[in-house]
């Protein structure tokens, strides 16, 4: 990264069945949202994601640029 920090991102399941995200955990915390900070980047650390052969709704937070947004 620049900053003597890696940042890996893994996908268990992943195939040509298998290409919608199920689930994802960063730095082994459940993760519940599709985005991630800038700052959780340069952190470093793991990004795992779960695949699944159908799409699922695990991303259940808001990215902070919509709530900017939509509080105006």
């Amino acid at each position: 990264l620049g900053n003597g920090n890696s940042f890996r991102v893994s996908c268990k399941n992943y195939g040509r069945e298998n290409r919608y995200v199920a689930k994802g955990a960063l730095n082994g915390k459940p993760l519940n949202r599709a985005w991630l900070l800038v700052e959780e980047l340069m952190a470093g650390g793991a990004l795992e994601l779960e695949m699944s052969p159908r799409p699922r709704s695990w991303d259940t937070e808001i990215p902070p640029s919509s709530e900017r947004k939509s509080t105006k």
